[in-house]
């Protein structure tokens, strides 16, 4: 999945489809390409990024995790 895509996605539910819908919207009209969106991305959205690239190893990890038990609980008989 794109960071783009992502981060529209993350940015909605932090701050609101409708300040999520002004952004896309401002990605499609000033960056004529994906390259150009994501570097303004990246430069604009550091901390965002940041917090929604932790969320995203956090719900990883939690679902290997749950894997793991479920494999391990499977062993023990």
């Amino acid at each position: 999945m794109s960071l783009i895509f992502r981060f529209i996605i993350y940015f909605a539910n932090k701050y609101g489809e409708k300040q999520a819908d002004e952004l896309l919207g401002l990605l499609m009209r000033e960056f004529p390409g994906k390259w150009e969106a994501e570097q303004y991305i990246k430069k604009h959205y550091k901390k965002e990024i940041s917090e929604m690239e932790r969320e995203h190893k956090k719900k990883v990890n939690q679902e290997l995790e749950r894997q793991l038990k479920e494999f391990l609980k499977g062993l023990e008989v």
